[in-house]
């Protein structure tokens, strides 16, 4: 990042999964602009009340119920998302050769997602009231193709979820990794509130 009159905005969302032998990386593109954030997409605004995440474990968000319904049959991987400055968790299906992670982002929100800042084809839409948002990046070689979603719990706090081929033969695609990833998605999203 480039301080001073002009901003050089650069989003790498490297989301490794230790252990797994991969690293997917989606890159946002350079873009000039001011040191303000982009504006929201008003669709981003509300949520039906705020969720703090400092504190709070990205592996224990996944229950066995759920690692049951994804076949996870490899124990989680605590982690650090250096990105986001946050802990992370990872989770593989060794049968089907799919992975998933888990952020608990507590020092960036959504807005790190705005356009310009991360790319990809973008979808807003909502988790169990909450704004997310999910992006597809083209580019990840074949059987290693990803999707993501982000999930706007409160301010300067997301949820930022990965669901991802690991070898899976014949790939499973985009669009079935994106059903993939916000099935996983309202399932994290349903633990967290439960701790309320």
């Amino acid at each position: 990042m480039v301080r001073g009159a002009r901003l050089v905005v650069l989003l790498g969302m490297v989301l490794a999964l230790p252990g797994c032998g991969r690293t997917v990386v989606a890159q946002g593109t350079p873009t000039p602009g001011r040191t303000s954030a982009p504006a929201t997409p008003t669709s981003l605004v509300s949520r039906p009340k705020e969720v703090r995440l400092v504190g709070i474990d990205p592996c224990s968000l996944v229950t066995p119920e759920t690692r049951q319904r994804f076949g996870i049959d490899r124990p989680p991987i605590p982690a650090k998302s250096y990105v986001f400055e946050s802990p992370a968790c990872s989770f593989r299906n060794s049968n089907e050769k799919v992975a998933f992670q888990v952020v608990t982002g507590i020092k960036a929100g959504i807005e790190v997602m705005a356009p310009g800042r991360a790319v990809g084809a973008r979808q807003d839409y909502r988790v169990r009231g909450f704004p997310a948002l999910e992006l597809r990046t083209d580019g990840a070689p074949p059987a290693s193709d990803f999707c993501t979603a982000s999930i706007d719990v409160a301010p300067g706090n997301m949820l930022q979820l990965q669901y991802r081929e690991d070898g899976i033969r014949p790939p499973l695609g985009k669009d079935e990794l994106c059903r993939r990833v916000r099935l996983l998605a309202d399932a994290v999203v349903g633990t967290l509130l439960e701790r309320e």
